[in-house]
């Protein structure tokens, strides 16, 4: 799992942090099923692996909306840098909300929301349970935030000037931050609490990406894998 959040933070192109995502959809899937006799843990498991491969659909969609767009100004490749090379010149020829780059970018979006389980995409968060207490703790303060918080990062060259992705980011952010911290109250089970309460602070990244602050959103990535780290470990006693 660890390998896989490398390379998916290491790739200097699209086509390699996919996958790295893709590796660590696998992985996830292989910690839930841990227990192979147990029957729930299994189904857990599946359904998991299936939610988190809509996003990865989303993710394709997205590489292939993307490479249709900069192909027609004639760039071809997929690193990073050519990205920022080729998204001057599209914004600067057809502006920062330009449509079909909205799409593109709303597809990318949509997988980040998947894999954070962001409201109201949060219905894969409570599969993670079945995964033994530090395969959950793994699950949900590394893997869900650090492949999603990054991708977006990495794209802010795309979608620094667009209102409309910004907003998005923006409104969804806020609105699970507030929303998840509020259904905690009404949870009994520890670890539904943290999970609610880990989603939130993952919400609260997004908005953070939503404002332009991208080196707070890491930030808070980094510091949040060390607290809620502690929080879930601690949870067994």
């Amino acid at each position: 799992t660890c390998s896989c959040l490398l390379i998916t933070v290491m790739a200097e192109n699209l086509i390699v942090m996919f996958l790295g995502w893709e590796c660590v959809t696998i992985c996830t899937y292989l910690l839930i099923s841990f227990w192979y006799e147990d029957t729930p843990k299994i189904e857990g498991g599946k359904r998991h692996f299936i939610i988190q491969h809509l996003g990865d659909i989303f993710f394709i969609l997205g590489i292939i909306s993307l490479y249709g767009i900069f192909k027609s100004q004639g760039f071809t490749s997929f690193d990073f840098l050519t990205i920022q090379q080729g998204a001057a010149t599209i914004i600067g020829s057809y502006g920062p909300d330009f449509h079909i780059l909205t799409l593109s970018l709303l597809f990318f979006i949509l997988a980040a929301f998947i894999r954070a389980a962001q409201i109201p995409l949060h219905i894969s968060l409570h599969l993670t349970q079945n995964a033994p207490l530090p395969a959950t703790t793994l699950i949900q303060t590394i893997i869900m935030t650090t492949s999603s918080i990054y991708l977006l990062a990495r794209l802010n060259i795309l979608y620094q000037n667009s209102s409309v992705i910004l907003t998005i980011l923006t409104i969804v952010g806020l609105g699970t931050a507030l929303l998840a911290a509020l259904m905690s109250l009404a949870q009994y089970n520890v670890l539904k609490i943290l999970s609610l309460l880990n989603i939130s602070q993952i919400g609260y990244m997004f908005a953070s990406l939503g404002l332009t602050s991208y080196w707070l959103a890491c930030f808070h990535l980094t510091l949040h894998a060390f607290f809620m780290t502690g929080l879930f470990l601690g949870a067994g006693i």
